[in-house]
């Protein structure tokens, strides 16, 4: 018979034998387990209560009936752990030396802080992914000023249009799946001009539609990558069933922070990361600028039925940053200040 005292909660465990009257081959054992503190449990070898409050056989009573006393060899106390172990050492060492205990391991410090930590190759992934979403930016305006000069120049004033630049990388692979110009290409010129040298825009979807801005392109890209594979295999087929679903996985960059309603279309697209550059002043929906105060963003929302990780450029002057401190960083900055300055002019036709 052992009598087990928990030191912290005060766990009195006291195991004896029962015939079975039943069977009289068989030995089954009972265990009586009391919770509470040390003093309780101390209390309650002495004298213990019923629920009506009357005195009822003190467990020293019940030990003298089978033989035993709390100097019995077979009557023993020993100290247990009050809370769950804090890691795998401690888990091991009191499943040898007390009992099997309970090690949750995604709640640990530990594992939280190995989680999010970033990888030498992941931060290299993320600074040449923030220098090709600097080139779609650069390409969207290319593209922005081919539509103009081909529009008549009868304005009231000049156009003038905010284009960031975007893209989805597979950071399995470290390819990029999709970009925003490319996506603004296949929509804006006319016809089978795209595959020509002389290219003539029909449109140009972010100027004659709000909605298409460069997140939105470069997951509309990768919407028709998906297409093109159930047109040609089969929306039955294995390769499309077994194939990508919307951006799941996949890691987008931009060059400015995207506002509420881009924040939402990368939550309903399952993107895995966002890594953006310039905070948006007025309508970032990823917590918008450091001095906002804002602690919340689209991402980290609650009651939505997905989430994803949001990085933002260390746009100061330090060494620090998670694309590190040198030249290339700066001159990256600087680009993108130079692409989204503070105060910027959006005039669309709508």
């Amino acid at each position: 018979d052992i009598n087990t005292e928990k030191q912290s909660n005060g766990h009195n465990i006291k195991k004896r034998k029962q015939k079975d009257r039943s069977n009289q081959n068989s030995t089954p054992w009972s265990l009586d387990v009391l919770v509470g503190s040390v003093q309780q449990c101390n209390d309650s070898l002495k004298t213990a209560t019923t629920t009506r409050n009357e005195t009822s056989p003190s467990l020293l009573a019940i030990l003298a009936k089978y033989g035993l006393s709390e100097e019995s060899p077979n009557f023993t106390r020993q100290s247990l752990p009050g809370r769950p172990a804090k890691n795998k050492e401690e888990r091991d060492e009191w499943n040898k030396s007390v009992w099997p205990t309970l090690f949750f391991e995604k709640k640990t410090t530990q594992f939280k802080q190995e989680e999010i930590a970033l990888t030498s190759a992941e931060i290299e992934l993320m600074k040449n992914g923030m220098q090709e979403a600097l080139a779609d930016a650069m390409m969207g305006y290319k593209q922005w000023r081919e539509w103009k000069e081909q529009i008549e120049p009868s304005r009231d004033k000049e156009l003038s249009l905010s284009i960031s630049g975007a893209l989805v990388i597979d950071p399995q692979t470290g390819s990029i799946v999709s970009r925003a110009s490319q996506e603004r290409k296949l929509q804006g010129i006319a016809g089978d001009a795209a595959a020509s040298n002389h290219q003539i825009w029909a449109s140009f979807p972010d100027y004659i539609n709000p909605l298409s801005t460069a997140p939105l392109l470069a997951i509309q890209g990768v919407s028709r990558i998906e297409r093109q594979v159930a047109i040609s295999n089969g929306m039955e087929s294995d390769k499309f069933r077994g194939g990508q679903y919307l951006c799941t996985g996949y890691d987008v960059y931009l060059t400015k922070e995207p506002n509420i309603f881009e924040a939402m279309s990368l939550v309903h697209s399952r993107v895995r990361r966002v890594i953006f550059g310039i905070p948006d002043e007025g309508m970032g929906g990823l917590g918008g600028p450091e001095s906002s105060g804002q602690e919340a963003g689209i991402h980290s929302l609650p009651g939505t039925n997905h989430h994803y990780r949001a990085f933002r450029l260390n746009l100061s002057d330090g060494s620090d940053g998670c694309i590190g401190g040198d030249m290339t960083r700066k001159s990256l900055v600087a680009e993108l200040r130079n692409r989204h300055p503070e105060k910027e002019v959006d005039c669309r036709n709508i």
